[in-house]
């Protein structure tokens, strides 16, 4: 697995199989940059991800700090928001 296996734009999980918490912004030659939704940009170094396949980064959450691990949690917290504050007159979300 090698950083220049990664592409700018390609999801980043926290786990394979879930929702996408993020994309990757830039890639460098020690870490990659990338936006986690509902939190903002963090360098991210090859030993704090554990997969990159099929267009996707998978993190290695062992690796990350407390304070990235809570903005993972928190990375659609804006979007239940929006549903949550929807009205009855609003169209349906799809």
């Amino acid at each position: 697995m090698k950083l220049s296996d990664i592409r700018n734009d390609a999801q980043v999980f926290a786990k394979d199989g879930q929702v996408a918490i993020g994309a990757v912004r830039r890639v460098m030659t020690n870490a990659i940059e990338v936006h986690i939704e509902n939190y903002g940009q963090v360098k991210l170094t090859q030993d704090q991800i554990s997969a990159i396949h099929d267009g996707k980064v998978v993190l290695a959450i062992d690796k990350l700090s407390d304070d990235l691990l809570a903005a993972i949690g928190h990375a659609h917290d804006r979007e239940l928001n929006d549903v949550a504050d929807r009205g009855k007159n609003d169209p349906p979300v799809s």
